[in-house]
């Protein structure tokens, strides 16, 4: 069995982790608590692990794959980050990445009609699952589709 430090520095080889994400990792591997408490403590004193860090950059890398901060929230939670690093990140997050969550679901929503003069239902409940999927709420998609419409309302317009 390796030393538990050398089985945590290798866990934390390939990307960040959690502090639960380091927990579990070496409870996986038969550490007792007694072992793990105290070396998740020197982790964090030294930077190696910081759950506030890790939520700030999970958060950046989400909000590029078009997620919505709902399900942002979900995942890191997930990950065991606590309520207070997960509300600090998301507030920094918005302020630092100026998030707009409308933007984000509309510019997701235009990827889907490409090429399309017109939504019909099969393609707007595909659009709907879409955001769904990515976190977004009730109000955002509704907002969303309005916003498609008028647009395509308007093109249609300016051809005519």
């Amino acid at each position: 069995m390796r030393d538990i430090k050398e089985q945590a520095y290798r866990h934390l080889e390939h990307r960040m982790r959690t502090a639960y994400e380091m927990r579990t990792y070496l409870r996986e591997y038969g550490y007792d608590d007694s072992e793990i408490e105290p070396l998740v403590e020197e982790l964090a004193s030294l930077n190696y692990i910081d759950d506030y860090e890790y939520a700030l950059r999970y958060i950046e890398y989400a909000i590029s794959k078009n997620r919505a901060i709902y399900r942002i929230k979900m995942e890191l939670r997930d990950k065991g980050i606590s309520e207070e690093n997960i509300e600090n990140a998301v507030e920094d997050s918005k302020e630092e990445l100026q998030i707009d969550e409308l933007a984000n679901a509309s510019s997701v929503a235009r990827k889907e009609l490409i090429g399309v003069s017109e939504i019909d239902e099969k393609r707007l409940g595909k659009i709907v699952r879409k955001l769904k999927r990515l976190g977004y709420g009730e109000n955002i998609i509704i907002k969303t589709v309005e916003v498609l419409r008028k647009e395509l309302k308007s093109s249609e317009e300016y051809w005519d």
